[in-house]
């Protein structure tokens, strides 16, 4: 079981200057047994995290943001497994803009946020497959970015660059022994440098294309060099779309996703020359969205029915972790 509520208060001071404050929580419980008949474990986890921001526009041209923040995690119920401490840690952002002209922006951006680890990757031994790992301690991440934005009349583009350092990195390493198994430690530090590219295009009244372009290069440190590549994480993720949507009535979405080349990790012993690590090839799924909406005066009704990876395509997210197949769902959303 898992709830979550978010509580989020914004209050403007004058007309350049604003200030939010939120609130995040969520609690996690899971029972399980391992056989029938055996005992049933309890896990529980409280992720908590308060912020509070401020953005000022000293001028025309400026826009500029800073914010702090807390984040907290607890595990209440640990199940046959050693219970961890409560842990806190901070968090901090700040972000300035400048307009230039009137179609264009340049920013700059630097945070810190830490992640701590979840109750599957801290107790499950997903079936015998992973040896738990108790003592992870939070992951810790200092992003520095740089970009600019221009858009047209039927037209935008955006492009970045950034750089990631993920402190105390949470990576799956494979277990000496017959069983070949994985357990999830903690890496010294993590370094991302990476280009983003977002643009969209409307070549008539109601269509729109998107297309977004990542492309990074991850790598762990060792022994004082960022020379062995980082587990799980793609060489560059892309992702292109064309939406007809209208103000009322029919709908349609085709969207392709591609995930580049990565290494995982590879308990099978078949990769000893690479260090455990096997190269997973690109692949790409398409997805389908098809919708109706009913607007009224008052009221927008969005009816949709999605079906993702159309084609059924095999994509291993990991060794031995395939991607779900083809997925059929359906929603809706009332708006007053």
């Amino acid at each position: 079981r898992t709830g979550f509520t978010k509580v989020s208060l914004n209050r403007w001071v004058g007309d350049q200057a604003r200030i939010t404050a939120q609130v995040d929580a969520r609690y996690t419980h899971h029972r399980e047994s391992l056989e029938v008949g055996g005992p049933v474990e309890s896990y529980a986890q409280w992720l908590t995290a308060a912020v509070i921001q401020g953005e000022i526009q000293p001028t025309d041209l400026w826009v500029i943001q800073a914010g702090l923040g807390w984040d907290h995690a607890a595990t209440p119920e640990s199940g046959d497994k050693v219970a961890n401490d409560p842990d806190d840690a901070p968090a901090v952002n700040l972000r300035a803009l400048r307009r230039v002209g009137d179609r264009s922006r340049l920013y700059a951006a630097a945070s810190r946020r830490s992640r701590f680890p979840s109750l599957r990757e801290l107790y499950s031994g997903a079936l015998g497959r992973f040896v738990p790992n108790p003592e992870l301690q939070p992951e810790q991440q200092d992003l520095f970015e740089l970009g600019m934005a221009t858009d047209g009349s039927d037209w935008g583009l955006e492009a970045a660059a950034f750089l990631n350092y993920l402190h105390d990195g949470i990576e799956k390493v494979k277990v000496p022994g017959p069983d070949k198994q994985f357990q999830r430690v903690n890496r010294t530090e993590i370094r991302v440098p990476g280009v983003e590219l977002v643009g969209y295009w409307k070549p008539a009244l109601n269509l729109m294309v998107n297309v977004q372009h990542t492309v990074m290069s991850a790598r762990v440190e060792e022994d004082g060099a960022f020379d062995r590549p980082a587990e799980d994480r793609p060489d560059y993720i892309s992702r292109a779309a064309v939406e007809w949507r209208r103000y009322s009535g029919p709908g349609a979405l085709v969207e392709a996703v591609v995930t580049g080349p990565r290494w995982s990790a590879d308990a099978s012993g078949a990769s000893a020359a690479t260090g455990d690590l096997a190269r997973l090839p690109a692949g790409v799924t398409w997805n389908l969205r098809l919708s109706w909406t009913l607007a009224g005066p008052r009221t927008d009704v969005d009816l949709h029915v999605r079906m993702d990876n159309v084609f059924d395509q095999l994509v291993a997210y990991q060794v031995g972790l395939p991607n779900m197949g083809r997925l059929v769902s359906a929603g809706l959303a009332v708006g007053f």
